[in-house]
């Protein structure tokens, strides 16, 4: 499990989606925190701004809400990196914009100076 979850990681950081479709066929979790950073692979596609992986990992059953292992969201990782598309999608797909991390932080806390994002999280 470890070894596909590892193969998961690394599918996701090069953006390869064909290997994250093929490791989700064979029944890796889309939820399981991956990679050294303990992100799901959600969370690491929305950090990076991914939206199609990020299409993908939603459409096979990933968990809009579930983060890191530090409590953040992938909504408030990529509100963090300023990804508009991706905000937008993780919104269609009912994230929770007021959904805090144990420290009390919610995405909108998180949008800074970007008028594009604030105004989608304020919706």
């Amino acid at each position: 499990a470890r070894r596909r979850a590892e193969a998961m990681a690394d599918a996701v950081i090069r953006s390869d989606e064909a290997e994250v479709s093929r490791l989700l066929g064979e029944g890796v979790d889309p939820d399981a925190f991956i990679g050294s950073g303990g992100g799901t692979a959600l969370f690491w596609a929305a950090h990076h701004g991914d939206v199609e992986l990020a299409a993908l990992l939603l459409d096979a059953g990933a968990d809009v809400e579930r983060g890191s292992t530090r409590g953040f969201t992938p909504l408030m990782a990529a509100t963090l990196a300023g990804q508009v598309e991706m905000v937008r999608l993780l919104l269609e797909h009912d994230a929770d914009p007021r959904a805090r991390n144990p420290s009390g932080i919610c995405a909108l806390d998180l949008a800074g100076e970007s008028p594009d994002i604030r105004a989608l999280l304020e919706r």
